[in-house]
């Protein structure tokens, strides 16, 4: 027992010495991996040292790398070395950490740690998949051959990275800088392939199922980027004119494949021949950045260097690939659609973002379309009345008809125009059931003004026994069987079924 305390007295003065708060005095938020070290100081993983300095250029001995690995992701077979006595701070977790390292009888637990030595180690540990092709680094052939398939996954996965220019630099000593950047990416690779998958099937973009390896055709990544960003599944192509119903040949996405051909790819590309061959990488970024900045209200622009990082540009475009694609792009430019209402002629459509972090998913989540984050769980969570099945089922009809629902929407903030109120609805496709052909919308309902002295409860039938003023801001449900005055809007009341504060 007394080793172990003093081991553990002995560690807190190494590697994750001293807690600090992120601040360093040779280390700000200027630094490229800033943002990292802040994330693990806040969580406790790693530290700065007593005299406040973080040293961010220094280097990680194996030994402080088997301590972090082991307290992070737990330990694996024990095994001693002739070189780690049980004196020493480090023994107990270079011994619990066999797995993580390739040895002989030495361990050498001062020597600084290899980039090619952590990226075994992390994939070791947190027994990352293995790569679907080599790593292609300018200096690949420089990795040790025991390294290789270590390299290449967590390579894909995207925890560790290589240089601007391409090298991966497999022997150079690993800083406490980089150490904490690969430490956050792998602490998070978890729930990266469950993410890209739940985004990919929010996004209903596709019909086949979902295999990390295979790779997508041409056809298939057309028609999956234009219902993404048409935001519709059954695509009507508008604005196509004389090439509606005049596909090049007979092919379900011929249509798609000509729009991607004519606006990104080329159109001497779209042939027979070509349509059911595997999309590369790179051809695939281009068509997915070019119709997320095309369809972007704000007219933003993608950092393209960015996505997929250190993946092959020539590669065969993957499932899991593309899924990590969308996930990417949607960082960038959210691409789900909301439609905010004022009650005028027109309504802008913003969008909003997926959810990322599966383990903030609500209990529900089976029944729903998309998770989004500006939506509680508890809104989520809450049941309809009308009914117990899956929104799923009505997604698409409340995505592709919005202008049928949307109707009743602007009569409302109509009404509450003519009473002296102004309010914005924000209307999502992913919250919509229905039964019977009566559609309950749960919203986001803003009160953007009242008239002085005016409560809005005063045009709202509801259940909330405090008052509604301007400013609130909370989520309801709005049900299409309620009666609405059309002609005299004066006196009309707004039927609201439920609140959800």
């Amino acid at each position: 027992m007394m080793k172990k305390i003093l081991s553990f007295l002995l560690a807190m003065m190494m590697l994750t010495s001293v807690a600090f708060a992120a601040t360093f005095t040779d280390f700000d938020a200027a630094h490229w991996a800033y943002p990292y070290v802040d994330e693990l100081v806040a969580n406790g993983v790693v530290n700065g040292y007593e005299d406040g300095s973080y040293r961010p250029d220094a280097n990680v001995t194996r030994a402080e790398l088997a301590k972090l690995l082991s307290v992070q992701f737990g330990t694996s077979v024990e095994k001693t070395y002739t070189d780690v006595l049980e004196d020493q701070w480090y023994y107990d977790y270079v011994t619990a950490s066999g797995s993580y390292f390739i040895t002989g009888t030495e361990f050498y637990p001062n020597t600084p740690a290899t980039r090619e030595e952590v990226a075994y180690a992390i994939y070791a540990s947190k027994n990352i998949k293995s790569a679907t092709a080599p790593a292609t680094f300018t200096d690949a052939a420089d990795i040790s051959e025991a390294y290789q398939a270590a390299v290449a996954a967590v390579a894909e996965s995207g925890i560790i990275t290589g240089y601007p220019d391409g090298s991966f630099a497999p022997k150079n000593n690993i800083t406490r800088a980089e150490v904490a950047t690969v430490l956050s990416r792998a602490i998070k690779a978890d729930n990266h392939q469950a993410q890209y998958y739940e985004v990919l099937k929010m996004a209903k973009l596709t019909d086949r199922s979902y295999d990390d390896n295979e790779p997508l055709s041409y056809g298939d990544l057309s028609s999956a980027t234009l219902r993404m960003f048409n935001n519709e599944y059954k695509l009507a192509y508008y604005n196509l004119g004389d090439m509606v119903g005049k596909r090049p040949f007979d092919h379900p996405d011929a249509l798609s494949f000509w729009v991607i051909g004519r606006d990104v790819l080329g159109a001497e590309i779209v042939t027979e021949a070509m349509i059911d061959t595997p999309i590369s990488v790179g051809e695939a970024i281009d068509a997915y950045a070019f119709f997320a900045e095309k369809h972007d209200l704000d007219k933003r622009t993608i950092d393209k260097t960015v996505l997929l990082p250190g993946v092959d540009r020539s590669a065969p475009l993957s499932y899991f690939r593309f899924a990590q694609l969308v996930t990417e792009v949607d960082r960038q430019i959210p691409v789900l659609i909301k439609v905010v209402v004022t009650g005028g002629a027109t309504a802008d459509q913003p969008t909003t973002e997926i959810r990322k972090d599966l383990s903030t998913y609500p209990s529900n989540r089976k029944l729903y379309q998309a998770i989004l984050e500006e939506v509680p769980n508890a809104v989520y969570e809450a049941p309809y009345e009308i009914s117990s099945a899956a929104l799923t089922g009505t997604y698409d009809f409340a995505r592709e008809m919005k202008s049928f629902l949307l109707n009743p929407l602007n009569q409302f903030c109509q009404i509450a125009a003519h009473n002296g109120a102004q309010i914005k609805i924000h209307y999502y496709p992913s919250l919509v059931q229905s039964k019977d052909k009566v559609y309950v919308m749960r919203v986001k309902l803003e009160v953007v003004s009242a008239q002085p002295g005016q409560l809005i409860n005063d045009i709202c039938l509801t259940e909330l026994t405090r008052p509604i003023k301007a400013g609130d801001v909370f989520f309801c449900d709005l049900n299409t069987n309620e009666q609405i005055p059309s002609a005299n809007y004066n006196g009309g009341k707004i039927t609201i079924d439920k609140i959800y504060e």
